[in-house]
């Protein structure tokens, strides 16, 4: 039996398309895998979920918005069908499915992995992460995708590694099972006490706790119920705070795409600590916020390309050299 259909639906609010979200879910042949209230929200979740259509619920849609979606979508090789709600249902349900089954037929096989990029061989990943004691990647707004590029080049053996992305809590666990099958560490979803363990990754649950890393008497993680940071829970900049305060030695942390200046503040923590930080460059991030703001108060010396940045984790030598 063939699975369902995995449809993204985007609406430009929270109340927006419901009826039609439920009446498309109504069809066994099509599974609804998430609502989002705008299309920018969106774009992570079609990184992280890999649905076979995304099915956009458009009354007054942001034209800016609509293209990153768009962008988004055809990165992942999913169609964007557009239900214009301007001027009420003009097209029937069941001609609104039949769309939908027939966009997604071509597109029920698992993804693939990631092209591998060009720099550092396997063998010298696998070197470099003798030399690291942890690392720590915080991410926002076109994140998924950017983690999906840099985690994939991890060599099995890697550093313990915690990753915090600024994501709705229902979907954080998909997005670690998705990382799983895409890269060599294991991938999970972090819960409180969790060692950190060499060949693991270990996401940020979303919802009401921050990351935090503790490294003596034992090396866990921590979740901690305590108020939102930067309007973010979890915040980048907490789990890299915590990481400069426990004094981790040999540590990487590195800042990708989001809006905003979490984790800039963290990320300059770690520098002042000792620890080599990383910031995505503005040609390669879906929204230069972060790692700007990173860049502006000297967390990092240089902005480095998305391609390079598992290079500059592992290999520093080499990707400096070559950026020269």
């Amino acid at each position: 039996m063939k699975r369902p259909v995995r449809v993204l639906f985007v609406a430009d609010g929270p109340a927006a398309g419901g009826a039609t979200a439920a009446a498309i879910g109504a069809d066994p042949a099509i599974e609804v895998l998430a609502r989002c209230a705008s299309a920018v929200e969106a774009v992570d979740l079609i990184a992280a979920l890999a649905p076979d259509v995304v099915l956009l619920y458009a009354s007054a849609a942001d034209p800016g918005g609509r293209a990153l979606l768009e962008r988004a979508a055809a990165e992942g090789g999913a169609p964007v069908l557009v239900a214009d709600a301007r001027n009420g249902p003009a097209e029937s349900y069941s001609a609104l499915r039949e769309r939908v089954r027939g966009a997604g037929a071509g597109r029920r096989a698992h993804p693939a992995r990631p092209a591998p990029s060009p720099g550092a061989s396997p063998s010298q990943l696998a070197r470099g992460a003798q030399g690291v004691s942890l690392i720590a990647i915080g991410a926002s707004t076109g994140g998924v995708e950017a983690l999906v590029r840099v985690l994939s080049r991890f060599p099995a053996d890697t550093p313990p590694t915690v990753v915090v992305q600024h994501m709705p809590a229902l979907f954080t666990a998909s997005f670690a099972a998705r990382l799983d099958s895409l890269c060599a560490p294991t991938v999970r979803e972090a819960w409180d006490g969790a060692p950190l363990e060499r060949g693991c990754v270990y996401v940020a649950p979303g919802g009401p706790a921050h990351l935090e890393v503790q490294w003596s008497p034992a090396r866990r993680v921590r979740l901690t119920p305590t108020e939102p940071v930067n309007r973010h829970r979890p915040s980048v900049d907490v789990a890299f705070a915590s990481i400069a305060r426990a004094g981790v030695p040999h540590v990487v942390a590195a800042l990708l795409t989001g809006m905003g200046r979490d984790g800039a503040e963290g990320l300059r923590a770690i520098r002042a600590a000792g620890g080599r930080t990383i910031a995505q460059d503005r040609d390669s991030s879906t929204v230069y916020g972060m790692p700007r703001a990173a860049l502006e108060i000297g967390a990092v010396d240089h902005a480095t390309p998305l391609g390079a940045i598992a290079d500059a984790i592992f290999t520093p030598e080499i990707s400096v050299r070559e950026a020269i």
